[in-house]
Order: C-alpha cells, then structure tokens, then sequence
C-alpha cells in the first residue's frame, strides 16, 4: 500500500510541477492580454476573452505528443475536449465573477485577476489529472 501511496504522489507532483511551467508561461500572455483588454472592456469581459486564450494554449500544450504530459486515449479525445470546453467556459465564468467581487473590494483589476489564478491553476489541473492517463 506505502509503494502504491509513493507511486501516486511521485505522479501527481512531476505533472503538476511540468503543468505549472506550462501555465506560468501562458498565465503570463494572458495577464498580458487581459491588461490590453481592460483598456477597451469591463473586467468580466475582459477575463473571459483573456483566460479562453489561456486555457485554450494550455489545454493544447499540454496534450501534444511532443510535451506529453497528460494524454488521452484516441476514442476518448473528442468527446473529452467537449467535456473540458464546459467545464472550462464555467470555471472561467465563475473566476471573471470572482475577479469582479474582489475588484470592488481592492479596486485594481491586475491584482484581482492575480488573486484568483492559484484556483483557476489547481482546478485546471485537476481536470486534466482526473480525466486522462499518463
């Protein structure tokens, strides 16, 4: 049981660590765009186009052949895509509202967006984790 607990572990930190690379980089395009974005929309709106880019690139990075850090069984692809893109439209949904409440409170919609990146981050990767094979 101890060597199947240490086996689970040692999988579940070398993908998350490999996806928090990924997502740092992309984290960073987006909080760029969302910046960009501000200037011509609401915080909401502005989240939502910003953070689809984003979970768009890390989806794609992170199931390539090439990074390989979570892959899919070919039956299960395109229909696991669907799956990710509601459940995805409804965490980023949920985050733009979350990022607008605390922008009331702090007044700066930077670090409002900053603020909620760690739970976008871990639910976006627990998706990935519970939902592919490696």
């Amino acid at each position: 049981m101890q060597k199947l607990y240490n086996f689970f572990i040692r999988v579940l930190f070398s993908s998350f660590i490999k996806f928090g690379i990924i997502v740092s980089i992309t984290y960073a395009i987006e909080l760029f765009i969302y910046s960009q974005l501000l200037k011509i929309k609401s915080i909401f709106f502005s989240n939502i186009i910003a953070s689809t880019l984003g979970v768009s690139m890390d989806y794609l990075i992170s199931t390539s052949k090439r990074i390989n850090i979570f892959s899919f069984e070919k039956s299960k692809k395109i229909k696991l895509y669907f799956i990710y893109l509601i459940y995805i439209s409804t965490l980023v949904i949920g985050l733009s509202w979350m990022i607008e409440v605390i922008n009331i409170y702090i007044n700066n919609a930077i670090v409002s967006k900053l603020l909620v990146i760690p739970l976008g981050f871990i639910l976006n990767f627990l998706f990935f984790f519970f939902f592919t094979r490696k």
